[in-house]
């Protein structure tokens, strides 16, 4: 999912050509595994409402072409959030499944400083390290405007890593310039081991807000959320007073 906000040049200046293609923010994929392109989902439900434009939930059943990994995957945004859930994350293709929470480039200062929990992680290029117990994270950008907060309701395992990536636009279009830039990035996933079954993943994404708001918003944040099953997603924001839920393979209601 690619998340807009202040950081007008996130998606320009050469990201696709250098971001990691198997690990595009919002996916679920089996870990450095080509899809077949000519091939095309067996699933219909896709989708999404909305509330006079403003709330909405977005769902969609992920068969994958050429692969055995299935899921459900559903997105709930309201007024300051962005709800992202998972259910039947299966697979059966002896390959490790990710769930990918993030994959952003940074600048090449290194000035984007990534908080988990409170605590400064490592702005170095070729950092990595799995944040067991993360209830929180915080990545900087120029401004409060362009900076990002991560909210895991029920606690995860994080998969943390800063690396410099390089590429061409012929290796993304197969044509074109062969010019090769270079880029950084920080990337964070939900590692579900291999041959899941029925496994699930909770986060919420808090674009253009302190740090002191993510950390706030952790300890008592607006929603809850009943359910997160094979069946239906489902999610209350409670100042507002709105449920969204995904009804899998049936219909999405708000």
């Amino acid at each position: 999912m690619e998340l807009a906000n202040a950081d007008k040049t996130q998606y320009t200046y050469n990201f696709w050509p250098t971001v990691d293609s198997y690990r595009l923010p919002g996916t679920t994929v089996l870990q450095n595994s080509k899809v077949d392109e000519r091939k095309t989902s067996s699933c219909s439900w896709v989708g999404g409402t909305d509330i006079n434009g403003i709330f909405g939930v977005t769902g969609m059943q992920l068969k994958t072409p050429g692969q055995n990994l299935s899921a459900n995957k559903g997105w709930f945004m309201f007024d300051n959030e962005i709800v992202c859930l998972g259910s039947g994350i299966t697979s059966t293709d002896n390959k490790v499944v990710e769930a990918i929470v993030e994959n952003r480039k940074i600048n090449s200062s290194g000035s984007n400083s990534l908080l988990v929990n409170g605590v400064q992680k490592s702005s170095s290029l070729g950092w990595s390290e799995t944040m067991n117990g993360a209830e929180w994270a915080y990545l900087t950008g120029d401004s409060d405007d362009s900076s990002i907060g991560y909210y895991f309701p029920e606690g995860a395992s994080v998969k943390g890593l800063g690396e410099a990536r390089t590429g061409s636009w012929s290796e993304v279009t197969g044509a074109g310039s062969e010019i090769r830039y270079t880029k950084n990035f920080l990337t964070m996933l939900l590692d579900h081991g291999s041959n899941p079954s029925a496994k699930t993943y909770t986060y919420v994404l808090l674009p253009s807000v302190p740090s002191s708001d993510v950390s706030n918003y952790s300890s008592s944040p607006d929603i809850t959320i009943p359910e997160n099953s094979s069946d239906a997603m489902a999610v209350k924001e409670n100042k507002l007073n709105i449920i969204g839920v995904n009804f899998v393979l049936l219909e999405l209601i708000i």
